[in-house]
């Protein structure tokens, strides 16, 4: 394919032709001597006519690969995809059936044009059907001609390109930008439309500039380079995801292991454990006003028998911003018990810090040991717990968008195939700086305490709140669809005003019976219930299937017109 216009070429040992021009530069030279104000250079940097330059070619020159650059060559620059000017056959010159003004004052070249000849070439223009698209080679001189004339005489420049330094910018910014699209989105829907869209503009671009500015930018390099980067961070983020939910299960179960291990040791002979167990008296008053040699209580926000959260200042961080330090105090001080709490307590640390990654949830800040007392440091959350929302009976809309807040949160920690196991109205807080709902408090560090609902069974230790966790919580037993559950009786809650221990159950099945106290569409009837089931094999098994239920229901077309109204 002639793509290339070589007008000049050094040849000492030829014979018969002793010029170095190309045919079609010296027609074009011969046409400009009419004018003496022609000005023409030719040095080994290339030619140069009335002011435009045509550098020599590299082998490297646009998307050319180690192409033959001797002599002195410059992109060819087609006029038009057929003849460049009139054309006419001998016999109409033979019998006079042309015009005068058709050859005064131009360039005329005589050729041949017919296929038997085999005097006909590929061009850029050539398509499959190569061979009734090929041009004739009096055609490709004219092309030729027609480029260095519209250069003397309308300033037309020839085609650009970059330098190889700026073409490798060029790729490894495509490359860059296939990977970022990779990494940041994750839905294979959006980031099939970015990645085509990222083509449509390199090769607009490309097509636009050619067009426009007579410049030749690599388009296939990049486009490839932007498909691969982006195939390989894709494979790359998943391999992550894949290695990190494995780390996850790993820290669950050796938290698992932990908690069976607690109930194990729990369940064992009440007297012969009296001698270890901690004097039944609470905390009281402040810790050391600098814990860890850092973090300043400043006041008590939350207290239980064996556990209490204070508000404190950060004084190693610039500003002394605030965290919360969460005190727990085991319940038994044997050896055994105090490893496995321990376990459970770093376990259960190094699980927060990588669920802290999420908006709303709090970063976990420290983990420390002190005198045989735990103690966590979170980012604090201002705002208000969710308890104070729920004063208020919401209407339907506003139950289905509070489902959609916890269930878009927990859906993440399910992801990581983690439990909460203790969801409830005070652990959730509206954030003031963007009203957003936060997800604090996860529950199984707390089983290194006596807890209130173990008074009721027996020596089994759990965790839960009453009326918010599900049965086989109680009975030590929980699961994913046990939080699934929880926020299933927050929103029973926030529709009939009536907390969860106090709704109405059926005696003979033990699910609630909360339909006669309010009123909604069948669709969420349909789905609350099923969060709510009394067996927790009837219920979604987890928050991501709960959440595409409550999606699909949308908000109905009469709790909008009551807002309006």
């Amino acid at each position: 394919v002639i793509r290339r216009n070589l007008f000049a070429i050094s040849n000492p040992r030829a014979q018969r032709c002793t010029t170095p021009f190309s045919f079609a530069l010296m027609v074009a030279l011969r046409y400009l001597d009419q004018e003496p104000t022609q000005t023409i250079k030719l040095d080994d940097k290339g030619l140069t006519l009335n002011g435009v330059h045509f550098p020599l070619l590299t082998s490297d020159a646009g998307g050319y690969v180690g192409v033959d650059d001797r002599g002195m060559q410059t992109l060819l620059k087609y006029r038009s995809r057929t003849a460049v000017g009139p054309t006419v056959s001998l016999t109409d010159v033979l019998t006079g059936r042309i015009s005068e003004d058709l050859i005064r004052d131009r360039v005329v070249l005589i050729g041949v044009s017919a296929p038997s000849i085999k005097d006909t070439f590929l061009t850029p223009y050539s398509g499959s059907d190569a061979v009734t698209q090929q041009m004739p080679g009096v055609v490709v001189h004219g092309q030729m001609v027609s480029q260095f004339l519209s250069a003397a005489l309308d300033g037309e420049g020839p085609i650009w390109y970059w330098p190889l330094p700026l073409v490798l910018g060029w790729i490894l910014l495509w490359a860059g930008v296939g990977s970022a699209l990779g990494w940041w989105l994750r839905q294979p829907l959006w980031l099939g439309i970015a990645v085509a869209g990222g083509l449509v503009i390199l090769f607009g671009s490309g097509f636009g500039i050619f067009v426009m500015a007579s410049g030749w930018i690599p388009v296939m390099p990049p486009a490839i380079a932007l498909v691969l980067s982006n195939a390989v961070m894709v494979g790359y983020v998943g391999y992550q995801a894949q290695q990190e939910r494995k780390s996850f299960q790993a820290k669950v179960q050796e938290q698992e292991k932990a908690l069976a291990l607690l109930r194990s040791l729990m369940a064992e002979d009440t007297a012969a454990l009296n001698a270890a167990l901690r004097e039944p008296t609470e905390i009281t008053g402040k810790p050391r006003s600098l814990l860890s040699g850092r973090y300043k209580i400043q006041k008590v926000l939350g207290s239980g028998g064996f556990s209490r959260t204070y508000l404190a200042q950060d004084t190693q961080r610039p500003g002394n911003p605030l965290c919360v330090v969460k005190h727990l105090r085991p319940g038994r001080t044997d050896e055994h018990f105090m490893q496995v709490a321990r376990r459970l307590f770093n376990t259960e640390a190094e699980i927060l810090e990588k669920l802290g990654r999420h908006d709303q949830i709090p970063l976990l800040l420290a983990y420390v040991e002190e005198n045989q007392e735990f103690y966590l440091v979170q980012e604090f959350i201002e705002g208000q717990s969710l308890s104070q929302e729920l004063k208020q009976k919401y209407t339907e809309a506003q139950a289905l968008q509070l489902l959609r807040e916890i269930l878009e949160v927990l859906s993440f920690v399910h992801s990581h195939y983690v439990i909460h196991r203790d969801i409830k109205p005070d652990n959730i807080i509206r954030r003031a700086s963007d009203r957003k709902l936060v997800l604090i408090d996860f529950g199984a560090v707390k089983q290194i305490q006596p807890q209130e609902v173990a008074k009721t069974q027996g020596s089994t230790v759990v965790i839960g709140t009453m009326g918010y966790a599900p049965p086989e919580q109680l009975s030590g037993q929980p699961t994913l669809s046990s939080d699934v559950y929880a926020v299933g009786m927050i929103a029973l809650q926030a529709l009939t005003g009536i907390k969860p221990r106090d709704l109405p159950r059926d005696s003979r099945t033990g699910e609630v019976d909360w339909q006669r106290c309010v009123t909604v569409s069948e669709g969420l009837a349909a789905v609350l219930n099923k969060m709510v089931k009394f067996n927790f094999s009837d219920r979604y098994p987890s928050a991501k299937e709960a959440l595409q239920d409550v999606r699909r229901l949308g908000t109905p077309a009469s709790s909008v017109l009551g807002i309006i109204l």
